[in-house]
């Protein structure tokens, strides 16, 4: 399952990540590694300018992507950073990989520790702020606990109903 170091608790929150895409969520026409993403929030009721802030990914092999500058993030808003545009690749061979945002000093700001998931299931924050696995992907958008599907089956007479009725019919003959 996800861990968060509960030490770090900045401004902007990593808040949902996808490992493992089944679906073309750039965009680009190909369903690959590509449409792995990361999905930051901004947890405060102020604007937050991420320029030059980092995002490492996977093996923490110290390739990073620096965050544009002007890059700005109001309050409560969401920003997604696919791996075809920002590089940063999700751990999925080994299970175990790690998401760090940094400030422009390095500084850690967030960080999560992930495990593989099924396709197309993300993991995200829910409304306390704990890690859950298995959501349904929701890019730039605010999470969302997968919802149970209600099943209901066609409802059958019971059985003396049933009896009664097949005798008048068997006594009418």
């Amino acid at each position: 399952t996800p861990t968060l170091t509960p030490t770090l608790a900045g401004p902007v929150i990593i808040n949902e990540l996808l490992p493992a895409p089944a679906t073309d969520w750039n965009e680009d026409g190909a369903v690959d590694e590509s449409d792995q993403w990361i999905e930051l929030r901004n947890v405060t009721t102020t604007t937050v300018d991420l320029s030059g802030w980092f995002l490492l990914g996977a093996d923490d092999s110290g390739t990073a992507f620096k965050v544009p500058t002007d890059t700005v993030l109001a309050e409560g808003e969401y920003l997604v950073f696919y791996r075809a545009g920002s590089g940063i690749a999700l751990e999925t061979d080994e299970g175990d990989g790690v998401v760090r945002l940094l400030d422009p000093g390095g500084a850690p700001v967030d960080e999560v520790a992930y495990e593989d998931l099924s396709a197309d299931a993300s993991y995200g924050r829910d409304e306390a702020g704990e890690w859950r696995a298995d959501w349904p992907p929701s890019p730039g958008a605010a999470n969302a606990a997968a919802t149970p599907s209600l099943n209901i089956a066609p409802k059958l007479p019971d059985l003396p109903t049933l009896l009664r009725d097949k005798l008048r019919e068997w006594f009418r003959r």
